[in-house]
């Protein structure tokens, strides 16, 4: 696990299509797509997102979408009523998914602010897309200082 801590360390496996890097001084998780993906790959991508992000215990996310095609409605779906919601739970926090967005895509998600109410526990899930991944990365900084939900 100590590994893993180091700055910007690239986790295994990861898929030729998705880099995948924990950033310990930010205590966060970057994902970012380098293609546009199959359906396979989509849901493989983002599988690979959850195990990288439990083998760092990581609950800060950023999604780089800029290098990929919009999800179809079945990936949509998927992501939006089975993978996004078991988050919290299977990583036992609340969890911050910043999407940064190329300018002419649309928003992979319709999604209110918060897409999983927080638990008795308050934990849940927070999604916001960006379209500047400075405004972002101050977003995952503010909910690490603050360990907010919203």
């Amino acid at each position: 696990m100590a590994s893993l801590r180091a700055l910007q360390l690239p986790l295994t496996p990861e898929p030729n299509f998705l880099q995948l890097r924990y950033r310990s001084d930010l205590r966060t998780l970057a994902a970012r797509w380098q293609r546009p993906v199959s359906p396979a790959e989509f849901r493989q991508g983002y599988t690979a997102m959850l195990a990288a992000a439990e083998e760092a215990e990581c609950w800060c996310w950023l999604v780089d979408l800029r290098s990929r095609t919009a999800p179809g409605p079945a990936e949509i779906s998927w992501l939006v009523s089975e993978f996004l919601p078991r988050l919290p739970a299977q990583l036992g926090s609340s969890v911050y998914l910043g999407m940064l967005l190329p300018p002419h895509f649309p928003t992979p998600v319709d999604l209110p602010y918060s897409i999983a109410a927080p638990s008795a526990d308050g934990v849940g899930l927070v999604v916001r897309d960006f379209s500047d991944e400075g405004e972002l990365m101050q977003w995952l900084s503010h909910c690490q200082r603050n360990r907010i939900y919203s």
